[in-house]
């Protein structure tokens, strides 16, 4: 069997090596069950694998051992990716409640709050703005490139609207 180095496992997986990844980090995980990070990073792994049962097990592993709102927010962001926003709302609160301070999650809360078509969104929003503004408008424009810019269904009126709109909020 192979020795590997958490450093080298953290490479492969910026490197997007996803199965050399997961064979690094279970030998790793074989030598130490109770590192957090390990069991994270594992999970990562079966996120972007779309091995979304297991990504929760492993993430729930990382909870149990340490609860870090990260290990809530990758939870919650997995469930946004199976369209399970109500699930995705509960573990992306854990996240805020722990850390007050992160724009992204309140962001990701408020976006998931929309697509239930709950008056909430406006709220998590509104904090993710006063929070960083700067970061709350790049938020708004990358989930505008990601899932309206090259939408088909929408024409070319409405898209410049959303982008006029989006670029008029203050800084």
């Amino acid at each position: 069997m192979a020795e590997y180095t958490l450093e080298q496992a953290k490479s492969l997986l910026n490197a997007e090596q996803f199965k050399e990844a997961a064979t690094a980090l279970n030998t790793l995980i074989g030598k130490n069950k109770n590192n957090d990070e390990l069991w994270y990073l594992r999970g990562l792994v079966s996120l972007k694998l779309k091995n979304y049962d297991t990504a929760h097990e492993y993430f729930e592993h990382a909870l149990w051992i340490s609860q870090k709102p990260a290990y809530y927010k990758i939870k919650g962001m997995a469930h946004m990716e199976m369209y399970d926003f109500e699930q995705a709302v509960e573990q992306l609160e854990k996240a805020a409640e722990l850390d007050k301070k992160d724009v992204s999650t309140f962001f990701y809360i408020a976006i998931c709050y929309m697509f239930l078509n709950n008056p909430l969104g406006k709220e998590y929003l509104q904090r993710a703005y006063f929070l960083d503004k700067k970061k709350a408008k790049q938020l708004i424009k990358n989930f505008y490139s990601i899932f309206f810019k090259e939408e088909k269904l929408l024409n070319s009126k409405i898209k410049k609207a959303l982008e006029s709109k989006i670029d008029s909020i203050p800084t």
